[in-house]
């Protein structure tokens, strides 16, 4: 009997695991599309520049628009990914 319990723990154990892997591998994945849109948007912005599209940003709108991008997002954020 205790020997059948403690096989149930150990299985649900490695299942919370791999459920933790997964939610892991998803949020990981997340970030890469973000960062990959954020570069991706990065390169329009310079091309727009270069093409007098818009006015360039100073060093204070870069970092502004980093910090918007790299902060936690909001459950209704991640409701909408």
């Amino acid at each position: 009997m205790q020997r059948r319990m403690k096989q149930q723990i150990k299985q649900q154990h490695v299942q919370h695991e791999e459920i933790e892997a997964e939610f892991n591998m998803r949020r990981l994945k997340q970030q890469f599309n973000m960062r990959r849109l954020k570069h991706h948007q990065h390169e329009e912005i310079e091309a727009a520049i270069e093409h007098e599209e818009i006015e360039p940003m100073d060093r204070e709108q870069r970092e502004q628009m980093d910090v918007e991008w790299l902060r936690p997002m909001s459950p209704e954020e991640k409701e909408q990914v």
